[in-house]
């Protein structure tokens, strides 16, 4: 899923120039503001360079040397000058926030221009990074600045880089449930490396963690469904099953006319091998928000693995009964047949998701529907080229 940068600040106010009148002064300073004056923008640098070096404590020289560097679009000697005019006077301090403010905005929203090309050209993530660094060292206090910093590195695949800008973020902004979001999805895409590479203790923790901002999303958005399976998974790989059964059990004793809270008992219940429980609180939640594509699917979905289960356990007894006449016992046809109407909806709801048309043909071959199992897969292996 393509996740987008929040919105920047729109720049009402210009970018503020100023040039004090010529008055007597350094023989650096006279030339410098004549240069600004005639646009000669590098060679009044040199002198507010050399003014600066003869008189560090010279308030108008830093300053105008930070707004020399803007024109240059040298932002980062721009803010460097800005500071040191600071620490020495507040004389320019509202054309400086000003000028900081716009050049943010603009390194902000060029950066978000970067990363939306960067979704076809991938070159593009480096010069959104280099923006938004830049950004971050004028207001080093912008949450959504590290964010995007880390939802740019997220994106490619730099996750060890991300993790750290978003955690900056949440550092300033504890409730940043996007944030919880993306960095919890780091963790446990650390936990499956670590399964791979056969450190469960490690990637133990690393789900814990997960588990933690997972939760904490959850409590502060409880209507968001979107990360529900992967705070399940997170606190029952972490060994916590069963707080995974009290949050979700809890919040549909609470509200049980929310459908949120019946779908995310409902994934609980499914994870749990609770089929016919699970298929309760899914059908309830389609009954709440039959527009939802996600519990149209996880309710046909349950009953699918609820009839796959009744199938291998009548194959079994078959076998073991072979040879004294036994009838195989097709009650588990039903499931599927009830899965089926779900399915259907789920593919019609939410059309792009391959996930949901495997699990449509997979309800019709075991119906024998060959026909249309056969169409489901052609889509599937149409969405997955």
């Amino acid at each position: 899923m393509k996740r987008s940068f929040p919105a920047g600040i729109l720049s009402l106010v210009a970018i503020y120039m100023t040039v004090t009148a010529f008055q007597c002064g350094s023989a650096e300073m006279t030339t410098a503001k004549l240069a600004i004056k005639n646009g000669q923008y590098d060679k009044a640098e040199e002198s507010l360079v050399r003014a600066v070096e003869k008189n560090p404590q010279e308030e108008e020289a830093w300053f105008l040397l930070g707004q020399v560097r803007l024109e240059q679009k040298n932002y980062l000697g721009m803010n460097e000058a800005y500071t040191r005019a600071l620490g020495i006077s507040t004389a320019h301090e509202r054309e400086i926030r000003n000028n900081r403010s716009v050049v943010w905005n603009e390194l902000y929203n060029g950066a978000t221009e970067d990363y939306d090309k960067a979704q076809d050209q991938p070159e593009y993530y480096q010069s959104a990074a280099e923006k938004l660094t830049t950004a971050m060292a004028i207001n080093p206090d912008s949450v959504q600045t590290y964010f995007a910093l880390g939802l740019v590195h997220y994106s490619e695949g730099e996750n060890d880089k991300a993790a750290g800008y978003l955690g900056s973020a949440l550092e300033r902004r504890p409730d940043y449930v996007e944030a919880m979001n993306i960095l919890s999805s780091i963790h446990l895409d650390a936990a499956v490396d670590l399964e791979v590479a056969g450190d469960d203790e490690a990637a133990k923790k690393e789900y814990g963690v997960a588990a933690d901002l997972l939760e904490k999303a959850f409590e502060l958005n409880p209507e968001e469904s979107g990360n529900i399976n992967n705070l399940i998974i997170a606190l029952e790989r972490s060994g916590q099953p069963g707080r995974a059964k009290t949050l979700t059990s809890e919040a549909v004793k609470e509200n049980p006319e929310n459908p949120t809270f019946r779908y995310a008992y409902g994934v609980y219940l499914l994870n749990d091998g609770s089929f016919e429980e699970s298929v309760k609180h899914f059908s309830k939640a389609c009954e709440l928000d039959p527009q939802n594509a996600n519990y149209a699917y996880n309710c046909g979905a349950a009953y699918l693995n609820w009839g796959v289960s009744m199938k291998q356990e009548a194959d079994a007894k078959l076998e073991a009964n072979k040879g004294k006449n036994a009838k195989p016992d097709l009650s588990y046809q039903e499931k599927f047949r009830v899965a089926l109407p779900y399915l259907e909806k789920s593919t019609e709801l939410k059309p792009d998701d391959a996930e949901f048309w495997s699990s449509l043909a997979k309800a019709y071959t075991y119906l024998g529907m060959v026909k249309e199992s056969k169409a489901a897969y052609d889509q599937f292996d149409r969405l997955t080229q």
